[in-house]
């Protein structure tokens, strides 16, 4: 039996972390025993935590991270004692953790990149990029979720041992839960067709404000319909301002996050998401299962998953014009909404969670019995 240990830096919304609890619940545990490793103790998916997993944190909801790292170190130093291999499951801080660990320890590491790294380390400070170049080159394996994404880490660390496995989604899960209904404060987005958009509140990789954008001009071309935007971040005000800005203050809807998003899905008439930045794109693979039509940017990962447009339509990520036509192609020519629909389930099919599951199997197992150590 492997014993694996994931380093997270929490479970706060987003793909990344239900990608990981995904993968956790299907590693086939006649060969991997898996624990998880959270650096700080909060996040809306805690409650989602298999109740047979090795679980264990340092830092309590809501304090600094900062305050706490010869805490974290140290616990990591524990944890990682009891493991065949540990995995930095999250870049930056949570893969820097899991690196001192296993070096310390003298563990077989693997990192897991769920993003353009290139491009995502912009907007951290300049040693960040520098640390990454020295560290992923020293991990046993990285795992990347789509070539793009492998393409950008490569651009960061051109030795880094890489490995494609894409992000786990559980269609049927998705299914069973967008027969729930909509929350009662929402059942009025059904008087109206509406374009949804998901995905934490961060212009500078989402491009909510593009997609804003894209909607005002659709109205304006005298479709009426709503948006609705789910999800928490930092720049929710600048989007609320920017709706009120072009006039369709009370069109966008941005309820927040939701547990449940799927009866959005179930009810919406598209999935947009223009990213700016996106690793993968697991929102794009959810939508699938239910058949909804999906506007998705070139960026690496929604690229990929619609096959260049085979799939789906594909904008630039800073094309307004593009993304209004699109969104209007699909608002107003049932056709053309019909035909999306019947391609995004037929693509749904090629991300089978149990395959990718065994992949991970494959590659952990791989590792521990593996007498190199990089790093």
């Amino acid at each position: 039996m492997i014993r694996a240990l994931f380093v997270m830096p929490d479970l706060n919304g987003g793909g990344a972390e239900r990608s990981l609890l995904e993968l956790i619940g299907r590693l086939d545990r006649r060969r991997i025993e898996p624990s998880l490793f959270l650096l700080k103790h909060e996040g809306v998916h805690l409650d989602r935590v298999p109740p047979n997993l090795g679980f264990s944190w340092v830092c309590p909801t809501g304090s600094r991270l900062r305050n706490h790292m010869p805490s974290v170190l140290r616990r990591a130093l524990i944890q990682g004692a009891r493991a065949d291999v540990i995995v930095g499951a999250m870049e930056t801080t949570a893969t820097y953790v899991a690196w001192f660990a296993a070096s310390v320890l003298k563990k077989p590491l693997l990192g897991w990149v769920r993003t353009d790294l290139d491009e995502y380390l912009t907007s951290f400070p300049g040693w960040h990029r520098w640390l990454a170049r020295r560290m992923y080159p020293r991990c046993d394996a990285v795992v990347a979720p789509s070539h793009g994404s492998g393409r950008s880490l490569q651009r960061v660390a051109p030795r880094a041992a890489l490995h494609l496995i894409h992000n786990p989604v559980n269609l049927e899960e998705v299914r069973t839960m967008a027969t729930e209904p909509l929350p009662s404060a929402m059942e009025m987005l059904r008087a109206k067709p509406f374009i949804l958009g998901v995905g934490r509140l961060r212009i500078a990789h989402k491009g909510f404000d593009v997609l804003l954008c894209a909607h005002a001009a659709v109205r304006r071309r005298g479709f009426d319909h709503n948006l609705v935007i789910l999800g928490d971040g930092d720049d929710r005000a600048l989007l609320q301002q920017l709706a009120a800005s072009l006039g369709v203050k009370a069109s966008v809807f941005m309820p927040g996050f939701q547990s449940n998003p799927f009866p959005f899905f179930r009810a919406a008439t598209a999935l947009a998401a223009p990213s700016r930045l996106e690793g993968f794109g697991r929102i794009f693979l959810e939508a699938m299962a239910l058949g909804l039509p999906i506007i998705g940017s070139t960026a690496s990962g929604p690229a990929e998953i619609l096959d260049h447009g085979k799939y789906g339509i594909t904008v630039p990520p800073e094309d307004t014009v593009a993304l209004s036509d699109a969104l209007y192609a699909l608002l107003a020519d049932a056709g053309t909404h019909a035909h999306y629909s019947k391609l995004s389930r037929e693509r749904g099919r090629d991300f089978r969670p149990e395959h990718i599951a065994s992949q991970w199997d494959d590659l952990l197992c791989s590792l521990a019995m593996s007498p190199q150590i990089s790093h």
